[in-house]
Order: structure tokens, then C-alpha cells, then sequence
């Protein structure tokens, strides 16, 4: 006997694959160098490929890590972000992902649920929308323009971008895909709006 095994809906809604592997396939198909994804046309340098068998040599290593990341790791984020941050941040407060798709989409589920908004910056690295859709929340986009070679940012287009619904806002600096780097004022501007939220 068969069974067919479908997604639930709010996986079968996304549509079909992904811009990479849309990407990927035509860059393939063209002979064409794909930006769009790491792929290094270089070894390893040899003092890291001996700290990896060393690693894998070591019957302690060769656990699964607690899902936070390995304590040793953590504490060595913790001590460089710290500063940065000027707070003292906790290990509780750290988490490690295999990879961005990953880290974000914790975020989301943690923190927005049906009903939400979540504000970001377009162009956008397309893992907000997608997880904006499996939360529920809505993807509110406030674009970037482009003038004179820089990416600029209408902090008034997202002062009016927030309502009762905002619950997060996605800022990464640098900003992928473009590469801007946001100046301090213009992620404090719209913190008073931002702490007058739910």
C-alpha cells in the first residue's frame, strides 16, 4: 500500500523551491558564476586541518553538543560580544545554530505568532519571508534605496511602518544582500518607537 505524505499547509503554502536552488540550477545550466553561494576555490589552511583530526581523534568530542552550543564555545562568544554589547551577556542567552537559515528561524518562532508583524529591510534575505509565513506574522517591507551608490534608509517610511501588530524588527549590519552598514542614529531613532510596542 501507498500513502502519499504531504506538508501541512503552512509548508505546502511557501510554493515551490527556493531562490537558491532556482539560482543555483541556472547558474549551472549557464556556466555562470553563482554569487549567491559560498563555494571556495581554496583548502583549508593546514593549522586548522590538523586542530580538526586532533578534534576527531578525541573520543570527548565525538558527542553531540548540548542544542545551545558546547559550553566552551559559548563562553568565548560570550566573552567577545560582551564588551561590544557593553552589558554582561549570560551563556542563557547565547545559542549556537548550524547556520543562519537555522538561527533565524528560531528567532522567529520564538518570539512572533499569527497575528504579528515583522518589519524588514528590502531587499531581503529571502529566509525572513519564509519564516514570517510559517509563523503566521506578516512581513512588513520598508525598502532601501539606492542614490548615488549607497543604500539609503527612510527612517520616516519606518517610524509609519509600526503599529500596535510590529513585534520585531529584523536589522543585520551589515545588511544582506547589500552589504550597507547602518550608522548607530539611525537603529536609535526609532527605538522609542520600537519600546512602545507589545
Amino acid at each position: 500500500m501507498s500513502m502519499e505524505i504531504t506538508p501541512v499547509d503552512k509548508i505546502s503554502s511557501l510554493g515551490g523551491p527556493s531562490m537558491w536552488i532556482e539560482w543555483g540550477s541556472l547558474a549551472r545550466q549557464n556556466k555562470a558564476c553563482n554569487l549567491g553561494s559560498g563555494f571556495p576555490n581554496f583548502s583549508l589552511h593546514p593549522d586548522l586541518k590538523e586542530e580538526l583530526h586532533a578534534a576527531a581523534e578525541n573520543p570527548a568530542t565525538c558527542w553531540y553538543p548540548r542544542a545551545q552550543g558546547h559550553p566552551r564555545l559559548v563562553e568565548e562568544l560570550v566573552t567577545t560580544y560582551s564588551p561590544l554589547f557593553k552589558r554582561n551577556i549570560l551563556p542563557t542567552e547565547m545559542i549556537v545554530s548550524t547556520g543562519a537559515y537555522q538561527g533565524i528561524h528560531w528567532t522567529f518562532e520564538a518570539f512572533v505568532q499569527a497575528g504579528d508583524e515583522v518589519i524588514v529591510f528590502d531587499p531581503m534575505f529571502d529566509a525572513y519571508l519564509t519564516d514570517s509565513k510559517i509563523t503566521g506574522a506578516k512581513c512588513v517591507s520598508v525598502p532601501l534605496r539606492l542614490e548615488s551608490n549607497s543604500w539609503v534608509l527612510d527612517t520616516d517610511l519606518l517610524s509609519k511602518s509600526f503599529n500596535s501588530h510590529t513585534k520585531m524588527v529584523v536589522l543585520n549590519t551589515p545588511h544582506n544582500p547589500t552589504g550597507k552598514v547602518f550608522k548607530r542614529w539611525q537603529i536609535y531613532k526609532n527605538a522609542p518607537t520600537v519600546t512602545g510596542t507589545k
